[in-house]
C-alpha cells in the first residue's frame, strides 16, 4: 500500500486518535483535516481501493448527553456509507 502524505506527527489530537488515523491510512488516503465543527475531530480522505471519498469523525462529547445526539443520529442511518 502507498504511504500517506498526511503529516500525522503535527496533529494536535489525542494519541489514540493519531494511532487510529495511522492505522486507517493503510486503506484510506487521508488528505485533509477540518477545523470547523465541534464535539470532536473531522478528517477527509479517499478509499485507496474503490476511490470513494470518505469523512472520518472522532467524537469527544465530554460525557454530557446533550452532546451525544449527533453520533446517535448517524448510527440510525441505514446506509452503506455510514459506519
Amino acid at each position: 500500500m502507498k504511504k500517506s502524505n498526511f503529516n500525522f506527527d503535527v496533529l494536535d489530537v489525542p494519541d489514540s486518535i493519531r494511532n487510529k488515523l495511522i492505522e486507517l491510512s493503510t486503506s484510506i488516503d487521508i488528505n485533509k483535516r477540518s477545523r470547523k465543527g465541534s464535539n470532536g475531530w473531522l478528517f477527509f480522505g479517499q478509499n485507496r481501493i474503490h476511490k470513494q471519498k470518505v469523512a472520518l469523525k472522532f467524537y469527544d462529547w465530554g460525557g454530557e448527553p446533550k452532546y451525544h445526539a449527533e453520533p446517535k443520529n448517524l448510527a440510525a442511518i441505514d446506509s452503506n456509507n455510514v459506519i
